[in-house]
């Protein structure tokens, strides 16, 4: 048998690219917010125009209510700095070689700060040279992958319909991305994508695929004249391809799992108070009120600084620093914000209620009633948690897919369907276990419409055994 082949050839065609500015904006509206505070305390170790303001430091409390108002169970209140324009316009033309070394030189500075598997993805889609619809395209579907990579969602239904033709080329696009066997469904697609990366032939795909698709659950070397005659090939052969199979990684998220999201701090708290409505306060304890250096301003204007050029032009590029940064913040800040508003008005009855009333909610919705682009509304919400009455979620755990209920009138969230599937095989436990077509009966008397498939892939994703094994 031959070898397998490691060549492997990538063409991109180069459009538009991101300005300097424009990545670090991205990277803030991304970072969770101790990253965030990481990076503000760099800034001030190295930008003397910088300094902390003592006073608003000091009175900080953990969550800071918005002019201590009440949303008014809905959340109409707004801030007058808002500006929907400023998210926008990320992209410029340019041929320049020098606007991709200094692209390149700002994801050197901010590749560390957030060493997630979303991050470290977002650093390549950053250096990629593709158009901007494109780039949006891929954006939103990097927001849908989970940990370990595996899209939580079906492409089409995260991408709007005059982009529809845009999903392939993005989905292309991250999986040829390190590490080796992200954008897919799941951990067999995943083992599928990295043997043809490292070089497989077709021929030898077909029988790797079978190997996956068709054995895996029972792969096991004391099996291996059983399967090597089911597929075809010498027990030699089999051992081949199984020992190649054993190089691969089935989850090639698991390294960023322990990074940096093993210490949650919400940002938001959206609770109920004592009058039944919901107030929504913003955690600021954790970053320091920064401003521009009033010392700093003073020696900017001063007659001696004018005469030396080299001077000058060292404080008014450290000005120039600070402004952005203070700015960056400021909209990172208005935007969650926003965002948090939004999701009062968009899942009220999660937020008194409950698991059971979350009500399926697409990034684009949020985006509308803020006013900026869904891949906005992606950034601000990767690694983002909000504080509730149920606990600490992860704001990404408010957009969810939904089904129609088989009265066609409610669409209904998948995590609640989830959730009744569990509750189904729990109140079940001690007797006979149940199928997964007999669950999708059990659902479907509870007017949930669902296929035994789709049972299955929830129940999958729930990490639930099937009633073979229970």
């Amino acid at each position: 048998m031959a070898e397998f082949s490691l060549s492997m050839e990538q063409k991109l065609k180069q459009e538009q690219v991101l300005s300097t500015q424009m990545i670090q904006k991205m990277s803030l509206l991304t970072l969770p917010i101790m990253d965030l505070q990481q990076h503000i305390k760099k800034e001030m170790e190295e930008n003397p125009a910088l300094e902390i303001n003592e006073v608003d430091e000091l009175s900080s409390p953990k969550f800071k209510k918005i002019e201590n108002k009440e949303i008014n169970g809905y959340g109409e209140q707004s801030t007058d700095d808002f500006d929907g324009s400023k998210y926008e316009g990320f992209y410029h033309e340019s041929s320049n070689s020098d606007d991709s070394d200094r692209k390149n030189q700002a994801l050197e500075n901010t590749a560390n700060l957030s060493q997630t598997l979303y991050s470290y993805l977002l650093d390549q889609l950053l250096v990629s040279k593709i158009d901007q619809d494109t780039y949006l395209t891929a954006e939103i579907l990097l927001s849908s992958l989970d940990e370990n990579g595996f899209f939580t969602e079906e492409p089409t239904k995260l991408i709007s319909e005059d982009k529809q033709d845009l999903i392939e080329i993005a989905i292309k696009l991250i999986q040829s991305f390190l590490p080796s066997g992200v954008g897919v469904k799941d951990y067999k697609e995943s083992l599928s994508l990295q043997a043809k990366q490292k070089g497989a032939s077709e021929e030898e795909m077909e029988i790797i695929n079978k190997m996956i698709f068709d054995y895996l659950q029972i792969l096991r070397p004391n099996k291996s004249k059983e399967l090597a005659k089911k597929m075809g090939i010498s027990e030699d052969d089999f051992f081949v391809f199984y020992n190649f199979l054993k190089t691969l990684n089935p989850f090639p998220g698991a390294p960023f799992a322990s990074g940096n999201n093993s210490f949650v701090v919400p940002e938001l708290s959206i609770t109920k108070n004592e009058e039944g409505n919901l107030e929504l306060n913003m955690n600021k304890s954790n970053l320091p009120k920064i401003e521009i250096s009033s010392s700093f301003l003073e020696i900017q204007n001063s007659p001696s600084t004018s005469k030396d050029q080299e001077t000058s032009k060292y404080i008014s590029e450290s000005l120039n620093r600070a402004k952005l940064l203070i700015s960056q913040v400021n909209l990172r800040y208005t935007t969650l914000y926003n965002t948090g508003i939004a999701l009062i008005k968009t899942q009220k009855d999660y937020f008194l209620k409950g698991e059971k009333f979350l009500k399926p909610l697409t990034l684009k919705e949020i985006a509308e009633i803020v006013g900026v682009h869904e891949t906005t509304i992606s950034r601000i919400s990767k690694a983002k948690w909000i504080e509730t009455d149920w606990g600490i979620i992860q704001m990404k755990h408010l957009f969810t897919q939904g089904l129609t209920s088989s009265d066609g009138q409610e669409n209904i969230s998948r995590n609640v369907i989830k959730l009744k599937i569990s509750e189904i095989l729990k109140a079940n436990e001690n007797k006979k276990a149940l199928s997964d077509q007999k669950i999708a009966n059990k659902l479907k008397e509870q007017g949930i419409k669902i296929s035994r498939r789709t049972v299955t892939k929830y129940r999958n994703e729930l990490n639930l055994d099937s009633s073979y094994i229970r």
